[in-house]
């Protein structure tokens, strides 16, 4: 028979999966632009690529990918 210690730790076990599941990766810097590859000390070469890239996921994210 569970009790509330094993009741509250599966709550928060599926609190944390949850969490998880939701979050946003983090990008780093790879020394080229994340949408085009162009050579850049940034994330994005400029806002244009940034955007594009934010729809690419976006539509990504709709699609279930």
């Amino acid at each position: 028979m569970s009790d509330e210690v094993d009741n509250a730790n599966a709550l928060a076990e599926f609190y944390l999966k949850t969490a998880l599941s939701v979050r946003t990766k983090v990008l780093e810097i790879k020394w080229k632009c994340y949408y085009c590859d162009s050579p850049t000390e940034k994330l994005f070469c400029d806002t244009g690529c940034r955007e594009d890239y934010e729809t690419a996921q976006l539509a990504k994210k709709r699609a279930g990918k």
